[in-house]
């Protein structure tokens, strides 16, 4: 009888050692794994809304392009402006475009300005992207980038080319690929704020000096890039084989 009551003691002592064990084990477990959790979710909300931002930009930059290509005369630095802003985004401004394929609320908005500076007989057109996530506001620091257009040049060129070439071989990530044995020919005035790969025995030929690359520039293979002046050298560039750079015109050089 004595050693019943005794085992009976050592169960006690031995249950209640361990309910103190994972007393004292679980928090940290479970707070770890709460913590986790909510950094998961934070580098995914982090992620989409980086991809939203993107998403608003590109989308704002092939409404500009389109509302450049129909201006015609760019001689009246007013007209320039009014046309812009009744074309860009149909005149609508801060207005949120949804997602509609994804479970969440995924949402972005562009705001813009257009600015006449007189002094450079320039407009500029100065844009920014904002995400959002389920309601909640998600915006990037340094957001805002522009573009310049030179209302002194008259008619809209008359090369076919313009820059719509880069625009045909934009991939979904929203670099452009020149690739096999493309020329792509651009003329006009404009900030390229988007990465360019020139690969294979492609060209990009550069025809206007008002033309500036804002955004990482790769060439390899024997792709090539040919530009009118050294101001225009890629801020970010990558060579690769037998890349090259060029001052000039492929049947100059």
């Amino acid at each position: 009888m004595e050693l019943l009551k005794n085992n009976k003691g050592y169960t006690v002592l031995i249950v209640l050692l361990t309910i103190v064990v994972i007393g004292l084990i679980a928090p940290p477990l479970v707070s770890g794994v709460m913590n986790s959790t909510l950094q998961n979710k934070k580098t995914e909300e982090k992620v989409q809304a980086q991809n939203l931002i993107d998403m608003g930009k590109q989308y704002f930059r092939n409404e500009l392009s389109q509302s450049i290509h129909a201006l015609g005369d760019r001689s009246n630095p007013t007209q320039i402006k009014s046309k812009l802003e009744s074309s860009l985004l149909e005149g609508r401004k801060s207005e949120r475009i949804l997602l509609s394929s994804s479970p969440d609320r995924l949402e972005y908005e562009v705001n813009y300005e257009i600015t006449n500076i007189v002094e450079s007989s320039q407009i500029m057109i100065t844009y920014q992207s904002i995400a959002y996530i389920n309601g909640v506001k998600h915006e990037e620091e340094n957001n805002e980038e522009e573009f310049i257009l030179n209302y002194k040049l008259g008619a809209v060129p008359s090369d076919p080319n313009d820059y719509k070439c880069l625009e045909d071989n934009m991939k979904n990530n929203g670099t452009v690929h020149l690739s096999g044995k493309k020329h792509c020919i651009i003329t006009g005035t404009q900030a390229i704020n988007f990465d360019i790969k020139i690969t294979g025995q492609a060209i990009l030929e550069v025809k206007s000096p008002g033309i500036r690359f804002n955004n990482t520039v790769f060439i390899a293979g024997k792709g090539s890039l040919y530009i009118q002046n050294d101001q225009q050298k890629p801020s970010s560039l990558t060579l690769r084989g037998k890349g090259s750079v060029n001052i000039g015109s492929p049947t100059s050089n």
